[in-house]
């Protein structure tokens, strides 16, 4: 409900406002979830793709394009029976966008092509347990990570630093507190790091 709620509110301030629309200017352009530095990716945007600039969400919300280095927009495309509107909503980065398809200089685009993307499977939402690095190291990785430049534009340019597995105390026979090296070496500490289980 308040999913919904949120996009109406959305559309209704996109037809106050007067809708913005831009057009992809670069091949493999990553439309992705989140303005954090943790983030996935959608999309990949292709030129010449058409977007819409809609209203910012959240933290961000009053923010007008221009105020944050990348721009909330959303592209409508059909199904693959070419019946429903399915919509995506995410951030990219706006020096790959502009104002009219006829600026579009990607060499061999048809400037009347609407919309030309590429959906990503969102592998974090999934939760791939059988995934190589998952089962190694018991970190869940963005698939960001896949999307790496100079060949994905508009995300991070190096991979995202794994997030560190916390670490775990054990309480021994006679109450000493440690836990395990790298080495698998128990190495003792306070007691009082037990007590924070």
């Amino acid at each position: 409900m308040v999913k919904w709620l949120t996009l109406i509110l959305i559309i209704a301030a996109g037809i106050v406002s007067g809708q913005e629309y831009r057009y992809v200017n670069t091949d493999n352009l990553i439309m992705r979830t989140s303005m954090d530095r943790d983030y996935d990716v959608n999309c990949i945007l292709h030129a010449p793709t058409r977007v819409k600039i809609i209203p910012y969400i959240g933290d961000a919300m009053g923010k007008q394009p221009g105020d944050l280095p990348l721009y909330h927009i959303c592209v409508t495309c059909y199904d693959s029976g070419n019946f429903n509107d399915i919509v995506y909503f995410g951030y990219a980065d706006p020096k790959y966008l502009v104002n009219s398809p006829q600026q579009v200089t990607v060499p061999g685009i048809d400037p009347s092509l609407d919309v030309w993307l590429t959906v990503t499977p969102l592998e974090r939402y999934e939760k791939l347990w059988n995934c190589s690095e998952m089962t190694k190291t018991g970190i869940e990785y963005s698939n960001a990570r896949k999307y790496r430049a100079p060949v994905y534009k508009g995300g991070n340019p190096l991979p995202l630093p794994p997030k560190p597995k916390p670490r775990e105390y054990y309480t021994g026979p006679y109450g000493g507190c440690y836990y395990y090296n790298k080495a698998g070496k128990k190495v003792y500490v306070s007691a009082d790091f037990c007590k924070r289980k």
